[in-house]
C-alpha cells in the first residue's frame, strides 16, 4: 500500500506528515549547546561561540513599524535581552508565540550579516540590554553584549570576539519548545 492508498482514518503517518517544521530541525548549534549543557568548559563553549559568529546571518523578531522597526528586546528575570535566532523560521515562530504580531499576521523578521547584527546588538547594549539570547525556546544560549568585539569580527577573528569565553558565555537552561515569557522594553526604541 502506498501513502496515497492509505485510508483516511489510518494512524500511519505519511512521509509528508513526518517532515519536521523548519523551526524544529536540529542544527549544529543545537548540538553544540547540548554539549555545553553536559560539560560547560572552554572546550565546549569555544566551538559554540565560534559557530554562532560564523553564521551567515542572525535573525531578529522585529517590533514597531517601518521605518522604525527594531529588534525585539525583553526582560527575563529583570535582565534586559536582545532576542536573536539562528534560523528565520525560529524567529517567526517566536514572534507568534510571544504575541508580537496579531494572530494570523506575518511577523517582521530583521536579518543581518553577523557583523551588522553584532553592531545592532551593541547599539541595544547602549540602550540598556545586557545580553543577546539565541534560539530561545530551542537550544537557548546567551552571550554578554559588553563582550562583543566589533573590530575583531570585522577583522575576521570570530573566535577572539568573546573575551574569556569560558566564563562569560552562559547556556540558558530552558526547556526546548517552551520559550520563556518576556516583556517588551519600549525604552530600547529608536
Amino acid at each position: 500500500m502506498t501513502d496515497i492508498d492509505q485510508p483516511e482514518d489510518s494512524d500511519v503517518n505519511t512521509s509528508a506528515d513526518s517532515v519536521p517544521e523548519p523551526a524544529d530541525v536540529r542544527t549544529e548549534l543545537d548540538e553544540l549547546a547540548a554539549a555545553v549543557r553536559v560539560k560547560a568548559s572552554p572546550e565546549t563553549l569555544g566551538p559554540l561561540w565560534t559557530a554562532t559568529m560564523n553564521l551567515e546571518r542572525w535573525f531578529f523578531p522585529g517590533v514597531g513599524a517601518f521605518p522604525n522597526l527594531r529588534p525585539f528586546s525583553g526582560l527575563i528575570d529583570e535582565e534586559p535581552y536582545v532576542m536573536a535566532f539562528t534560523v528565520r523560521a525560529r524567529a517567526e515562530r517566536y514572534a507568534h508565540t510571544q504575541n508580537l504580531v496579531p494572530e494570523g499576521s506575518k511577523p517582521a523578521i530583521m536579518s543581518f550579516p553577523v557583523v551588522e547584527a553584532a553592531k545592532l546588538c551593541t547599539r541595544q547594549h547602549e540602550r540598556g540590554a545586557r545580553w543577546v539570547v539565541f534560539d530561545d525556546g530551542w537550544a537557548g544560549w546567551r552571550f554578554p553584549l559588553q563582550q562583543l568585539d566589533i573590530a575583531g569580527l570585522e577583522a575576521g577573528r570570530p573566535s577572539a570576539v568573546l573575551h574569556h569565553a569560558g566564563s562569560a558565555c552562559q547556556i540558558l537552561w530552558w526547556v526546548p519548545g517552551c520559550p520563556v515569557k518576556v516583556s517588551l522594553r519600549n525604552s530600547y526604541a529608536d
